[in-house]
């Protein structure tokens, strides 16, 4: 049985102009909760005057074996962008380092295996797979400023790319610890 055990409740609103000249103000609402080992965060936007849902959640699992082994599930959606993928990687943990094999899942069509290299240090994670004709990486930096005792502030920058398409996101979320 699998247990969430709730770190943070994350919420995260923003408004901006829109690159189109006839679309209205875009904005975006973003909602989530975080724990030790995963993270659930949903969205709804406008872009450009197309609305759309989004989500992004993560779990990574520890298996003490031969070596210490690591299961990582994550499921990246935009639909005002088009991104649709999921991913699971199975990887050994050297240091900040981590490699080994992806399942990438994209468009809910094209199933493939590629190698996976990650890196993950106090306030930057990056990870690629890539093979011919196939590339999904993320990068995001990020940084947690402890307010209050049960309130932080979560700056961050992050890039995804599945191929051509690609997303950037730099928001600060409001964080409530419980």
């Amino acid at each position: 049985m699998v247990t969430l055990n709730i770190i943070a409740i994350l919420l995260s609103v923003s408004i901006r102009n829109p690159m189109l000249a006839t679309a209205p103000f875009d904005y975006e609402y973003r909602m989530g909760i975080r724990g030790a080992n995963y993270n659930i965060t949903c969205l709804f936007e406008r872009e450009n005057g197309r609305y759309g849902y989004g989500d992004e959640i993560s779990y990574i699992r520890k298996f003490k074996t031969l070596h210490t082994s690591n299961i990582k599930f994550t499921s990246y959606v935009r639909e005002t962008k088009d991104l649709n993928t999921k991913t699971i990687d199975v990887y050994s943990k050297h240091d900040n380092f981590e490699i080994g094999l992806s399942l990438a899942l994209t468009d809910l069509e094209k199933l493939d295996v590629l190698p996976y290299l990650g890196y993950k240090s106090k306030w930057l994670t990056a990870d690629l797979r890539i093979a011919p004709q196939r590339i999904i990486s993320n990068v995001l930096a990020e940084y947690r400023y402890k307010i209050s005792k049960h309130i932080q502030l979560h700056p961050f920058l992050k890039y995804c790319q599945n191929n051509s398409k690609i997303d950037y996101q730099g928001k600060v979320e409001l964080e409530y610890l419980i």
